[in-house]
C-alpha cells in the first residue's frame, strides 16, 4: 500500500490529509534534524506551528485548506528550509508533497 507521510495514495486524497502530511513531512525534514527529536510531543506541536504560520504568511486557512493555500504554503516552507536544508533534500519533499496535492478530490 503506497504512502506518503501517513497518506494511503491507493484511497481518496483530501487537502485535510495532505495538510497533516505536510506537518509529517515538515517533521521528518526539519525537526528530526534538531534538539527537539527526543521529544516526539514538542517536535509534532513546533512543526505544526511552523506549517499554521506557512498557512498564515500565505493567506490560506490552515484549518480549511485548499488546493491553491496547500502549493503557496508549500512554496514559503521551501523557502523558510532554504537557510538550513540542501537543494536537493528540500525538492525531494516539496516534490512528495506536491504529488499528494495533484492526487486531491475534494
Amino acid at each position: 500500500m503506497p504512502t506518503i507521510y501517513g497518506v494511503d495514495t491507493t484511497k481518496k486524497v483530501t487537502s485535510i490529509l495532505v495538510r497533516d502530511a505536510i506537518v509529517a513531512c515538515f517533521a521528518q525534514a526539519h525537526c528530526s534534524q534538531t534538539e527537539l527529536q527526543g521529544d516526539a510531543k514538542t517536535q509534532d506541536n513546533y512543526c505544526k506551528e511552523i506549517v499554521k504560520k506557512a498557512f498564515a504568511e500565505t493567506n490560506g486557512n490552515y484549518e480549511n485548506p485548499t488546493k491553491d493555500s496547500i502549493v503557496a504554503s508549500i512554496k514559503w516552507l521551501a523557502h523558510f528550509s532554504e537557510s538550513f536544508r540542501d537543494e536537493e533534500t528540500i525538492k525531494q519533499h516539496f516534490f512528495e508533497i506536491t504529488s499528494l496535492v495533484n492526487q486531491i478530490s475534494e
